[in-house]
């Protein structure tokens, strides 16, 4: 278990030996949705429903501790500020793959779920430590700013 909020369950799945989202698609089969799941986290918001609680408490115990997994998120260096966001946010922009991000401006916050950090911010340049971290948290596509 990871974190300290109140009627929020956060369990770090790498020690157990799945990344969060094999986790959850273990649980999803059986009914049990997460909040939210990426390669490090499966995260639920709690009911008071003892039922439901319940289940999820079952369910947990069945799932067989593996190897852990000791693959860290990608390191980020030091993005550099092009714009401000505000000049971004106000800005043309259009969709790219990540594959095809490179150098561009970052136009719209690009995060896996709120309120999640973002890996980097609006008017920052996208370099290959922000595409592989993009990569890791499947994000996919992203809105940069049009050339041009």
């Amino acid at each position: 278990l990871y974190g300290n909020e109140p009627l929020k369950l956060t369990i770090k799945t790498k020690t157990y030996g799945y990344l969060g989202t094999e986790f959850a698609s273990i649980l999803e089969k059986q009914n049990i949705f997460p909040e939210f799941a990426d390669p490090d986290f499966c995260v639920f918001m709690l009911s008071i429903n003892k039922k439901e609680l319940s289940k999820l408490i079952k369910a947990l115990l069945k799932i067989k501790k593996q190897t852990p997994i000791k693959k860290a998120p990608p390191n980020l260096t030091n993005t550099k500020k092009v714009l401000t966001p505000r000049e971004a946010l106000f800005s043309s922009f259009e969709t790219v793959k990540i594959k095809n991000a490179s150098g561009r401006i970052l136009a719209t916050p690009s995060v896996a779920c709120p309120p999640a950090v973002p890996i980097i911010a609006v008017g920052e340049e996208i370099d290959e430590s922000a595409i592989k971290a993009f990569k890791y948290y499947g994000i996919k596509e992203v809105k940069v700013i049009k050339e041009g």
